[in-house]
């Protein structure tokens, strides 16, 4: 079962008679006798460790947390914060910062989103690349992508396993690795593009190889085509 839905329903029973102290204490010692009984899965041992950190800091304030979610037109983007600040001060150094963003990307003027990249975003006469990163944990990377699609529009990665051409995270993988990317006419320019994204098939330290595509999605509403691709040994985030 579930470890969310699990301290969901002990709390609810145990809400009418006892305090949040007591609650959280009894949930807490339920939930570890679960995970000795379960033999310690990984899975279910992160659940029971979120539960311990986030109802520490629910009851005793250590940090306020707050999520808040905001589109400008077709993109949707969340603010998290963690502080004990209670005006969320990055909240809205954040905002303040994305409306500086998406006031490029609506921009008239063509030129407008070159003028706001950094000045190592853009690189000359070197080779597309994909330069893969491994991430906090096993199964998640982060990902440095060299590309120039010679017009407007997005770019993201599918990837697939070798032996097999089995296709990898698709439900999730487009969505988290969508970049707006950087284009010139000049092929001798690159423009990099950051992702970040978790491989679901396998486990922790048990590697095989995959082949990672760069797919780009014109704005001009042409069929997608394949920029690069690279292979690479990975490991996948344990479900």
């Amino acid at each position: 079962m579930h470890i969310t839905v699990l301290s969901t329903i002990i709390e609810k029973l145990l809400k009418k008679k006892f305090s949040s102290e007591v609650i959280f204490r009894i949930t807490s010692v339920f939930l570890f006798g679960y995970l000795m009984l379960v033999g310690f899965s990984p899975s279910i041992f992160r659940g029971v460790l979120f539960y311990f950190l986030f109802s520490l800091n629910r009851i005793y304030y250590l940090y306020i947390d707050s999520m808040s979610e905001y589109s400008a037109g077709k993109f949707v983007f969340d603010i998290c914060e963690y502080s004990r600040a209670k005006d969320r001060p990055m909240t809205a150094k954040t905002l303040e910062l994305a409306e500086k963003e998406f006031s490029v990307l609506l921009s008239k003027d063509p030129e407008a989103w070159r003028k706001s990249l950094p000045t190592d975003a853009i690189r000359k006469d070197g080779q597309a690349d994909i330069i893969l990163y491994d991430g906090s944990q096993g199964g998640i990377y982060n990902a440095d992508i060299w590309s120039n699609p010679g017009e407007p529009g997005f770019i993201y990665l599918k990837a697939f396993e070798i032996t097999q051409g089995t296709p990898l995270s698709v439900n999730s993988l487009e969505n988290e690795t969508n970049v707006k990317t950087g284009y010139s006419k000049d092929p001798n320019e690159l423009f990099f593009a950051p992702m970040r994204f978790t491989i679901y098939e396998g486990n922790w330290e048990e590697y095989y190889g995959a082949r990672f595509e760069v797919w780009f999605k014109p704005d001009s509403g042409q069929p997608e085509r394949k920029l690069l691709e690279k292979n690479f040994e990975i490991e996948g985030w344990v479900e």
